[in-house]
């Protein structure tokens, strides 16, 4: 004997035999137990849903792709590297680090090797009290559109830094 069933999406013909030394009737569905053609029916709407999540995911990220690429073709490499160093003449008297010079990342400020006291790094109002502090052979980064911007002081008469900047 056999059943048909209506489902949104199709029509489904169910298999209906008899159970064994008089049990229940058993449904079968292309030769599989209603309960497993079910289960199987189930998972497959549910693999679907997942497919298209992923499709929608996948076509954000393409976007986010697209867009970094856009962004990273405007980022021009810096045309020049600027080095040179700086030495404060007398301890406590700040120093700019350059003359205007533009950057476009920023520089990279090094004690000089031969430095017994600490250097102190900042803005135009850099001193021994609110400076940065830098011993001889250590660098900072410091991110700044033009080396004007940057001051130094010394503990020590003489001392300073070398530098480099993009």
């Amino acid at each position: 004997m056999s059943e048909q069933y209506r489902t949104p999406q199709r029509i489904i013909d169910v298999q209906v035999e008899p159970g064994d030394n008089g049990g229940s009737e058993q449904r079968f569905v292309h030769g599989l137990p209603l309960a497993v053609a079910t289960n199987i029916a189930d998972t497959a709407s549910r693999l679907a849903t997942i497919i298209t999540s992923l499709s929608s995911i996948s076509g954000f990220v393409d976007g986010i792709e697209t867009k970094l690429d856009a962004i990273a073709a405007n980022q021009a490499p810096p045309s020049a590297a600027y080095h040179n160093g700086t030495n404060v003449t007398t301890a406590g008297t700040r120093v700019v680090l350059a003359a205007s010079q533009a950057l476009t990342e920023g520089v990279w400020i090094r004690g000089k090797d031969a430095n017994t006291g600490l250097i102190y790094i900042g803005g135009a109002t850099v001193s021994s009290t609110n400076g940065d502090r830098l011993t001889a052979k250590e660098r900072v980064f410091i991110r700044t559109n033009n080396l004007a911007n940057v001051y130094i002081d010394s503990a020590v008469n003489g001392e300073g830094v070398t530098y480099v900047g993009w």
